[in-house]
């Protein structure tokens, strides 16, 4: 995002190496996760951008079996969509440990039902 690169181009990057898992193992199942927010003033983002990146992860995840997808963020955002500074280090960018406990919560429920269903 920072580097501006079209959100369509990083969907694409994505689908890639979904399909280079897939040749490897078929039934590898896969979990891809939206991008949480951020707030660094020398990373800065185009909000637009960020939520259609987030929007065609989402779509990407819904057109592929077995690809799922964990939602950073909306549990890592404010009510306003802006960062909780409680999940992120002081430079806005990167998670907290508190941010890291969040995000284990949202990965559990997805995760779970994939450790039994390969074993």
């Amino acid at each position: 995002l920072s580097a501006q690169q079209a959100p369509a181009d990083t969907v694409s990057n994505l689908a890639a190496m979904i399909e280079m898992a897939r040749r490897h193992d078929h039934g590898l199942p896969i979990v891809v996760c939206t991008v949480p927010p951020r707030a660094h003033p020398q990373a800065p983002i185009d909000p637009a951008k960020w939520r259609e990146l987030n929007a065609g992860i989402r779509a990407l995840a819904d057109r592929q079996a077995g690809v799922s997808v964990v939602e950073l963020a909306e549990p890592l955002s404010a009510p306003d969509g802006s960062i909780d500074p409680r999940y992120f280090a002081t430079d806005r960018l990167h998670l907290s440990a508190q941010g890291y406990e969040r995000w284990k919560s949202a990965l559990e429920p997805v995760l779970a039902p994939l450790r039994t269903s390969r074993r």
